[in-house]
């Protein structure tokens, strides 16, 4: 046996001892192959293996990630759609332009995470300017433009389809 191989059994014995590493209780795992038509298939052999120990693909853990931020989003949006008739014009207009920001960033992530994730887990993307006239839906007098000034309340238009 080499040097090397003494001196990794030494620290793997050491670390054993101080109770650091157990090979016993992770044991091997056995591989699960599922259906992987939508994995590239350079990446099949080594997401299998990251699977069966455990991990999960990058766009997984972006997609749990960025679902997650979604989800406090929406339980933000709500808290403040109901706190908006209650709010000054000046509070209105930093929460709105807050909530911009988060919803832009949250719209660039999505669109950067569905350029690579496969085409099963992608995400539906996110409509700001929609998402900001729900918030400002109970208050007809607060309304931001794209550039995040103060825009007029929208005037009532007749439907050309009637």
């Amino acid at each position: 046996m080499t040097n090397r191989g003494l001196l990794i059994d030494q620290l793997l014995d050491e670390a054993r001892r101080k109770g650091i590493y157990n090979p016993d209780t992770t044991g091997e795992h056995e591989l699960s192959f599922d259906d992987m038509t939508r994995v590239d298939p350079a990446d099949r052999v080594a997401y299998t293996m990251l699977k069966s120990n455990g991990f999960a693909p990058p766009f997984i853990e972006e997609r749990t990630q960025l679902l997650t931020e979604r989800l406090a989003y929406t339980s933000a949006a709500h808290v403040l759609k109901e706190r908006m008739p209650t709010l000054d014009e000046s509070q209105r207009t930093s929460s709105l332009r807050e909530m911009r920001r988060v919803l832009t960033d949250l719209w660039r992530r999505t669109l950067d995470f569905n350029l690579i994730a496969p085409p099963a887990l992608q995400i539906e993307g996110i409509r700001v300017q929609y998402e900001l006239d729900l918030i400002t839906s109970t208050v007809t007098d607060v309304r931001l433009d794209a550039d995040g000034s103060v825009a007029p309340p929208p005037q009532a238009q007749k439907s050309p389809y009637r």
